[in-house]
């Protein structure tokens, strides 16, 4: 039968004699500082202290992919998150969707769409993923600008807008 000795830890033997192995258990712990305390170990000839910590959770958020690189035509990207504490994102553009901006501990997937890029420069966005205020992993998305193809015959054909002006004499 374990006694408990404060809030968090907990022993399984509270007296004995000769040589005693005893087993402290702690309970589990998810905060950011660590916790310590102190027990007191009496004996016939000697008294003892012992003092036990217990480690700070370590915030850990892993992404499938740190890199997103798409084509002019766009498409839809998969990207799971795998963290052991709830977290948000943010991100630096709008030009592509994200399914979700925040997730529970554990794995996560989200779904990035982005559309065709009818602009002339690449597009780039950065999602930072965070716990509280600190980042803990971002992902990168490049999207190539748009690429006129060539025909058969050699000559460039563009399929927006054209406007000409001209003057008549």
């Amino acid at each position: 039968m374990a006694t408990q000795l404060n809030d968090w830890l907990s022993v399984d033997k509270i007296s004995g004699t000769g040589n005693v192995e005893i087993t402290l258990t702690a309970s589990s712990y998810e905060e950011l500082v660590e916790r310590t305390t102190s027990l007191k170990i009496q004996g016939i000839s000697a008294n003892a202290i012992l003092n036990v910590r217990q480690n700070a959770l370590v915030p850990i958020i892993t992404l499938s992919t740190s890199k997103i690189e798409s084509s002019f035509k766009g498409a839809t990207y998969n990207v799971v998150v795998t963290s052991n504490v709830d977290w948000t994102l943010e991100s630096d553009s709008n030009w592509y969707t994200i399914s979700q901006n925040s997730g529970t501990k554990g794995n996560t997937t989200l779904i990035i769409t982005m559309g065709e890029n009818e602009g002339t420069d690449n597009k780039e966005g950065t999602v930072s993923f965070l716990f509280g205020d600190m980042v803990l992993a971002t992902l990168s998305i490049v999207q190539e600008a748009w690429q006129p193809l060539p025909k058969a015959d050699n000559r460039i054909y563009y399929t927006g807008d054209i406007t000409i002006n001209s003057h008549i004499i």
